[in-house]
Order: structure tokens, then C-alpha cells, then sequence
């Protein structure tokens, strides 16, 4: 019997179907990313500062402030591979950097990169010897903590501006919306650890997603609506054992990271009374909210244009906006371009070599309460 209606054609039907879609989807989907940087970065960027007095900004920053920036810079990312440590926890530290910054080149430059990143990462976890089970509901509740305080993080700063009686009606709007959607997740997730059924039934709308990109690097598919019990216990020990480690690493990445936004921006010239912290902290928050729409690889273009955005005001002096364009440009440039070389040498790495190889579902199992990270 052939693999589908047709005679010969060697392929199943839904291959043979989907590939050009497929095809036409990931070109509409490059050049659109690529039409959204070029519009922002040709046409927004130079209306927006003099580039001369930007280049200028970052060219009067000492050797001292650059270094102090670069290893600030390395702080929230290795705080990431804590994060995972902390839901995988036979995962050794240096498995979890080469995995996390394989996958974040991956997310930081391709459309839509976000699924092949989770991809790469199953790939990894499996060449290493963990269990689907064990992946998806350590990368799930990482995923949701990480969701979790980008939705957060604008709520409380939207409240910490309302006590300080500068609330702008933008905010309010954004603080509702935030919140709506943090209590909506909260019920959600609260449901399915407190509910075998609901968990069974979130099981398998995750099986169909995780699947969905299984697919795309020819992986078996998986069934975790049929381990929806394990798998839901599995998080509940997580969250039980290593909830306060996990939380502890993900507020010391997100905040770390806001701390090379502030000190990018003082370094270039941007004062305190031209940009409060709590203005970049607002920023910060906001921003990171907006680009976890995928609309461009790693938010390239979006996320600048709205820090400057964020950051300006009109009652500013002249010469600020140059400044804050100054500082958010060495912020990115930090924080975007140093993760896809890393990443791009640890895929290299990964690929290379076969000293940490395990047979799939091999991993000794590391109880979440014993478990020591990096040993």
C-alpha cells in the first residue's frame, strides 16, 4: 500500500500537501520580518535622532563603562541557564547554556524562530538522555514563570506609578489588560494541578503543539495527554521544590537585564533627571511585553523603536532623544548580537560532540529536592 491516494509520488499526503504551503508561509513570513526592520531602521530611526550625535554618545563611553557593560550583560543569561537547572534538575550547567543559547541564536534570527528554538531544545534534552515528559513540563512551567513576569512586571510598576500619582491613561489600560491576562493564565494553571480531568484536557491541547513542532525536524510525535497524571505531578514537585530557586532566577535575569538598559543609557549621557530609573523600569517592562509578540526575530527594530519611544518626552531638553537612541542601541547591540555568536559556536558544539550522548530516556532521574545543578 503507498503512503497516500496518489501512485508513486513516495511521499504521505499531508508531506506532499503541506510542503509548499509550508514554503510559501516561512517566505511570507521572512519577508515581512524583513519589511518591518527595514521600514524601522530606514524610514522611522533617522526621523526619530541625528545619527551623527548618536554614534558620537557611544563613541565618548571610557573602556572601564564598556566593560563593566559586557559583564553585566553575561549576568542575565547565565541566570537563564539557572532557570532551566531549575525545572530540569539532572540538567548540569553547562548542558543548560549550550541548550538555552543554541535556541535563543535560533529565536534571535529567524522568523518565527521561537518554535524552531523549542525544537532545537527538545532535540538536545533527547540527544542527552531526558524524557519527552520530563522536557515538556520542565521547558512548559519555564515558559509559564518567564510569561509570568513579563506580564507581571508592567503590572507592578503600573501600580508603583499610580501610588507616586503618575498614572497616564495608557497605563491604566495596560495594567488592566496585563492583569485580566495574569489572573486569566493563574485559573488556567491553578485548574489543571488542582484537576486530574482538566489537566488531562490541557495535556492534550499541548500534545497537538508540541507535536506541531516535533514535526517540523522529523521527530516521533507524542502523546501527553496520555501521561497527563505524571505529568502534572511532575510540575507540582517542580513547583513545590524548586519553585522559590526557579522565581529567584527568573526575577535575576529580567532584572539584571534592566540593569544594562539603565547603565547603557547613564553611560552614553543620559541622566537621571532627563530618564528616572523608574521611567526606564516602566519602559523595560513594557517593551519586553510588546516583543513577546513575535512580529521579528528577537524583536529586532520593534523593540528599539519602542524603548526610544517610551523613554522620549517632549518636554525633554534638545539632544536627549540622540542620547536615549545612544543608549538603547548599545543596550541591543549587547544583548541581541553577543547570544547568536555564542549560540551559533554551541550548536557547533552540540552537533560535534558525543561525550555527553545518551540513549533517549536514559537520563538517571534527579529527584527536584535533591538535585544539584552544575555537578
Amino acid at each position: 500500500m503507498r503512503d497516500d491516494g496518489r501512485p508513486g509520488s513516495g511521499k504521505t499526503f499531508l508531506e506532499s500537501e503541506a510542503a509548499p504551503v509550508a514554503l510559501w508561509r516561512r517566505a511570507l513570513q521572512v519577508a515581512t520580518s524583513l519589511g518591518v526592520v527595514l521600514l524601522i531602521f530606514i524610514g522611522v530611526f533617522p526621523k526619530l535622532a541625528d545619527f551623527d550625535d548618536v554614534w558620537a554618545a557611544i563613541d565618548s563611553m571610557n573602556w572601564a563603562e564598556v566593560v563593566f557593560l559586557v559583564v553585566a550583560a553575561a549576568l542575565p543569561i547565565v541566570a537563564a541557564w539557572f532557570v532551566l537547572t531549575s525545572v530540569l534538575p539532572s540538567l548540569r550547567l553547562p548542558e543548560a547554556g549550550v541548550a538555552h543559547q543554541s535556541s535563543t541564536a535560533v529565536a534571535n534570527t529567524i522568523p518565527g524562530g521561537s518554535a524552531w528554538a523549542l525544537g532545537v531544545s527538545y532535540a538536545m534534552y533527547q540527544s542527552w538522555g531526558f524524557t519527552l515528559i520530563a522536557i515538556s513540563s520542565g521547558l512548559l512551567l519555564a515558559g509559564i514563570g518567564d510569561q509570568a513576569v513579563k506580564l507581571g512586571l508592567p503590572v507592578l510598576v503600573s501600580l508603583g506609578a499610580a501610588i507616586s500619582g503618575d498614572l497616564r491613561p495608557g497605563l491604566i489600560t495596560a495594567v488592566a489588560i496585563g492583569s485580566a491576562m495574569l489572573v486569566g493564565a493563574g485559573i488556567v494553571i491553578g485548574l489543571a494541578l488542582n484537576s486530574e480531568g482538566f489537566a488531562r484536557r490541557v495535556g492534550e491541547i499541548l500534545t497537538r503543539l508540541v507535536n506541531w513542532f516535533l514535526t517540523r525536524f522529523r521527530r516521533p510525535p507524542v502523546d501527553l495527554a496520555g501521561s497527563a497524571v505524571k505529568f502534572r505531578l511532575d510540575i507540582v514537585n517542580l513547583l513545590r521544590f524548586r519553585g522559590v530557586r526557579l522565581l529567584a532566577a527568573l526575577l535575576v535575569s529580567h532584572l539584571s537585564l534592566f540593569v544594562v538598559l539603565l547603565m547603557s543609557l547613564r553611560f552614553v549621557g543620559v541622566s537621571e533627571g532627563d530618564v528616572s530609573w523608574f521611567r526606564a523600569l516602566v519602559a523595560f517592562s513594557f517593551v519586553r511585553l510588546i516583543t513577546a509578540i513575535p512580529i521579528t526575530p528577537g524583536g529586532l527594530g520593534v523593540a528599539e523603536v519602542s524603548y526610544v519611544f517610551f523613554l522620549s518626552s517632549k518636554g525633554q531638553p534638545d539632544g536627549v532623544t540622540d542620547l536615549i537612541t545612544a543608549g538603547v542601541l548599545v543596550f541591543r547591540a549587547l544583548t541581541f548580537l553577543p547570544p547568536i555568536v555564542i549560540g551559533l559556536g554551541c550548536w557547533v558544539f552540540w552537533r560535534v560532540n558525543s561525550s555527553w550522548r545518551r540513549e533517549p530516556n536514559t537520563r538517571p532521574p534527579a529527584h527536584p529536592r535533591t538535585a544539584v545543578a552544575g555537578v
